[in-house]
């Protein structure tokens, strides 16, 4: 694995130059300029990359880029087509609609001077999802593609009990749990007016988990208060490991009523406990969702989601989405035994 160190400050320690790990070597590049130069920095511009890339994509049969804005992933690749080395691109929902309208203007610069390129010369290109693929640019349709998983570690068994208890939610509430950054992409415009809609006397709650990042948290509690929500969406901060798993056990439903999401990996974490989940048709794990059972997939229409709330009392719903069988049956999804094979497999495939 080649990298850079672009984007790890601040940091305690220095990132070795290259070191193991579970029998994978990685070199890491710096970054010019390292902490001083803010854009090399963000960019991954390196100098190293170009240097130590030579020798390892000489001795490869294929290399896997992973991203497709950073000129250090347009070195490797102009390495590779020099030594004429086929190639395989994972975008990881860069070139998704949501994506691709952020930072319009460097994107496209980029994307005329070599992420193009990069893209159509490709032997293959790595989709995690079949709605990234159904995404991406009409001009990239005819590139031949892979649809593998992203491989998501699963949690220690989660004790929903001690969450309660511990932010003193009552076990006869709904608990509705949102988890990841507070961002505006994350659907608190139909979140919060979908909780109100479920009605004032109601048990239901949101428990938010997440950083508070922005400017944009501002705007989510003043969307609290002018819906009169009180007390019934609280913020957790934070929370990891054993925390996080007792959060999603002790949810009744994950909520994520996205305008984008590649992937969604709340949402297998969220099914690895065996809890359900309710997204947006824009969440690309939505497939699995519905091939799973494990919950509901919405447009994001303000009526849907005030119903959907409004039914969670109705005997046996929740119940019929979330199991253990449906805990297991996601952990052995995205496993990394699983989804290392389905990738082995793909490159066998480009290899011939």
């Amino acid at each position: 694995v080649l990298t850079t160190d672009g984007g790890m400050q601040p940091r305690a320690e220095p990132i070795p130059a290259e070191r193991v790990e579970q029998g994978v070597r990685i070199v890491t590049c710096r970054v010019l300029g390292g902490e001083r130069w803010g854009v090399a920095n963000r960019m991954a511009i390196s100098a190293q990359s170009l240097l130590k890339a030579a020798p390892l994509v000489r001795k490869a049969d294929l290399v896997h880029i992973n991203g497709v804005w950073s000129p250090h992933v347009a070195q490797v690749w102009a390495m590779a087509r020099l030594m004429r080395r086929p190639h395989i691109v994972s975008p990881h929902g860069n070139l998704e609609r949501y994506s691709l309208g952020q930072s319009q203007l460097r994107k496209r610069v980029f994307m005329a001077l070599y992420s193009r390129r990069i893209l159509t010369s490709a032997a293959a290109i790595h989709f995690t999802v079949q709605n990234e693929r159904h995404e991406a640019p009409a001009w990239l349709q005819s590139t031949p593609a892979v649809i593998v998983p992203c491989v998501v570690k699963s949690l220690a068994t989660g004790d929903g009990a001690r969450f309660r208890r511990r932010f003193n939610l009552g076990q006869e509430e709904k608990v509705l749990g949102m988890v990841g950054r507070i961002h505006q992409k994350k659907g608190f415009d139909i979140m919060l007016p979908a909780l109100a809609g479920a009605g004032a006397g109601s048990k239901t709650r949101l428990v938010v988990v997440g950083p508070e990042e922005g400017d944009y948290l501002g705007e989510v509690k003043q969307m609290i208060r002018e819906l009169d929500l009180g007390d019934r969406v609280l913020f957790s901060g934070e929370l990891h490991d054993q925390d996080l798993a007792d959060a999603y056990a002790g949810f009744d439903l994950l909520m994520l009523p996205s305008y984008e999401e590649n992937f969604g990996l709340v949402v297998a974490e969220a099914m690895m406990q065996g809890t359900a989940v309710a997204i947006s048709e824009f969440v690309g794990s939505k497939d699995w969702v519905l091939k799973a059972g494990g919950g509901v997939v919405l447009p994001r229409e303000l009526d849907l989601w005030v119903s959907l709330l409004r039914s969670l009392d109705q005997p046996g719903l929740l119940q019929s989405w979330a199991s253990e069988e449906l805990a297991q049956r996601t952990r052995d999804n995205f496993s990394l035994e699983s989804v290392g094979q389905a990738m082995v497999s793909a490159y066998r495939g480009l290899l011939g």
